[in-house]
């Protein structure tokens, strides 16, 4: 996206009046302290860094629709 990046992204979905919002899973390559964090304050539903394999994406998943 050219102005805009994944938080400022979820920011406005969240701050929208969108009803029944779909959970937004995170996938990054980004290991520096905090962005987990960060990501949870901004409204992603879960966090999976990069690299990844199939079985962590689906436990994710399961994680954030339980």
């Amino acid at each position: 996206m050219p102005n805009m990046d994944g938080f400022g992204f979820v920011k406005k979905i969240m701050s929208s009046n969108i009803k029944n919002v779909p959970l937004i899973i995170v996938i990054t390559a980004d290991s520096v302290i905090g962005t987990k964090e960060k990501c949870q304050e901004v409204g992603f539903a879960n966090y999976l860094r990069k690299p990844f394999n199939i079985n962590q994406l689906e436990q994710k998943i399961v994680e954030t629709v339980e």
